[in-house]
């Protein structure tokens, strides 16, 4: 039986959770996985800073499609997308 993967996702700003690894010498040891998005953002809610900007949810969607497979990453996909519609019907925007 393959060894357990813990997914340990930060959540925050980018630059707090960018700092995680480097003030938790706890951390340093952990592989990371740097996610590249095959997708564009469904996250409408607020405008990412950079090109590739995600929500966490967005994040955590495209790390578990690599380690558990395109499946279980469009059914996060499909919440993300249901969220921001929602949030944005609720503020009478489309």
């Amino acid at each position: 039986m393959p060894a357990a993967i813990h997914l340990i996702v930060p959540e925050g700003n980018w630059r707090q959770t960018s700092k995680v690894r480097r003030r938790k010498p706890q951390f340093h040891p952990i592989p990371t996985l740097q996610i590249q998005p095959q997708r564009q953002s469904l996250y409408r809610i607020r405008a990412a800073r950079t090109e590739h900007g995600l929500a966490t949810l967005e994040a955590m969607a495209h790390a578990l499609g690599v380690l558990e497979g395109a499946e279980v990453a469009d059914k996060l996909f499909a919440v993300v997308g249901l969220l921001a519609e929602r949030t944005l019907m609720a503020r009478g925007k489309q």
